[in-house]
């Protein structure tokens, strides 16, 4: 149906269709979504577990969303231009400074193209900058001002329950005590999971009892002294943003090791920070601009990973771990594509520079809540999948990356879509992440 409730005659809706059991709680993706372009879809799945299963059709974005979301992908919205930036100095001669009406914070090298317009204060110049933050309010009034009505209705329509059946399916339990699942009747046939580079977009795993099982190979869930054993004597350095920083904290707090910011001025352990525990270290790094993030955030805390990747020396004691994403939905496709491009020339230059024994890891996108909806018009899942691919097609040929497929997973998660999922699914991708590091 469409805004105006009647039916449709075309398609380019984006649907998210599982099945699903509440006792205990499973869930799994269509195998198959397919769109007939003409308001009817058919949708293909595995049952991969025992008992009653139940099926939930949740309309993501109708077509008709989907078309106000199509400028940032070509180009980024003129919202990017919607931070705010902080100049501070101790010179005291009243000596004035004549500039160009833009300040050139570019780095050419990995390709970061950054402009902010001079200070007004003509005793303030461009090496004054001290502070980052976004506009966030002035972000929301720019995006309000580019919705009519009819498009806010259609805005409000992502994320609805189209359908949620009771007691559709009852496969037969062998065994009323307990209920058998595929990953747990396939076991130890299945080998453990190593890297193989990202795959593709699709149905790779199953939700059983809060635990993630992938359907081509298996995953080994590991205590604090198995992780502690796991990376011993090793440097686990993650760039990213805060959705990777996920996995530094929870890392951190299961191991119980004290987190120490690197860089002391306000707000910066959100950007740089450090725990050690026995011969453990962890080291968590925000990626470098843009940032969406409102806190008013140091410069000397803000730093571009590719560039340390280029001072990092590798080997067996080196684990690398990034994500590239939430911040960047706004900005268009080509930025996008080639911050990713000047990543992984780093990571070329440092496997050919470092002896064997790096292990890369990376993330992709995960879905989302929407506390504003107009905030769909830069963050929206449907351009987050299309970022997707262009991560997955970048770095499909990377064999030895491990890649953790954060999207699959948080499709079908027990909880509520999140920017930031709940500590369980962080676990979850430790646990995959352990795998790769320890298992293989």
């Amino acid at each position: 149906m469409d805004s105006l409730n009647r039916s449709k005659s075309y398609g380019g809706d984006m649907f998210r269709v599982k099945l699903f059991s509440g006792k205990p709680y499973a869930a799994v993706n269509a195998d198959h979504l397919i769109d007939f372009q003409n308001g009817t879809y058919l949708a293909i799945f595995r049952i991969l577990w025992e008992g009653q299963i139940d099926l939930q059709v949740l309309l993501v974005h109708p077509a008709e969303a989907i078309s106000l979301f199509l400028p940032t992908i070509k180009g980024g919205r003129s919202v990017k231009a919607l931070y705010k930036g902080g100049f501070e100095t101790k010179d005291d001669t009243g000596k004035m400074h004549q500039e160009k009406p833009f300040c050139n914070f570019s780095d050419n090298q990995i390709y970061a193209p950054w402009f902010c317009s001079s200070p007004k204060d003509n005793l303030l110049n461009c090496s004054h900058w001290k502070t980052h933050a976004t506009d966030k309010a002035a972000i929301q009034k720019l995006l309000q001002a580019e919705l009519d009505q009819t498009a806010e209705e259609i805005l409000k329509r992502s994320k609805s329950l189209v359908y949620r059946s009771k007691g559709l399916i009852t496969v037969q339990q062998r065994d009323n005590s307990t209920t058998a699942h595929y990953a747990e009747i396939a076991g130890s046939m299945l080998p453990y999971c190593k890297p193989e580079g990202p795959p593709p977009i699709k149905t790779n795993g199953y939700f059983f009892q809060n635990i993630w099982y992938p359907l081509n190979c298996r995953i080994k869930h590991f205590s604090k002294e198995d992780i502690l054993e796991c990376l011993n004597g090793k440097t686990v350095r993650i760039f990213g943003d805060s959705t990777s920083r996920q996995v530094y904290e929870v890392l951190q707090k299961f191991l119980k090791c004290k987190s120490i910011p690197l860089d002391p001025p306000r707000n910066s352990s959100r950007l740089d920070c450090r725990c050690r525990i026995n011969n453990v270290t962890l080291h968590f790094q925000f990626h470098g601009l843009p940032t969406k993030g409102s806190n008013v955030s140091p410069i000397s805390g803000i730093h571009y990973a590719a560039n340390d990747i280029d001072r990092l020396e590798g080997g067996p004691g080196t684990i690398i771990f990034l994500s590239y994403w939430a911040h960047f939905t706004m900005t268009g496709m080509d930025f996008y594509k080639k911050r990713l491009e000047s990543v992984r020339d780093a990571l070329d230059r440092l496997l050919a520079r470092s002896p064997p024994g790096t292990k890369i890891y990376m993330k992709g996108a995960n879905t989302r809540n929407y506390s504003v909806k107009t905030y769909q018009l830069i963050s929206s899942d449907w351009i987050a999948l299309q970022f997707e691919f262009v991560l997955r097609e970048l770095y499909k040929d990377y064999k030895e990356f491990g890649f953790i497929d954060t999207w699959d997973i948080t499709q079908v998660q027990p909880f509520p879509d999140n920017v930031h999922p709940k500590a369980p699914i962080i676990s979850n991708y430790i646990d995959r992440l352990m795998t790769y590091t320890c298992e293989t």
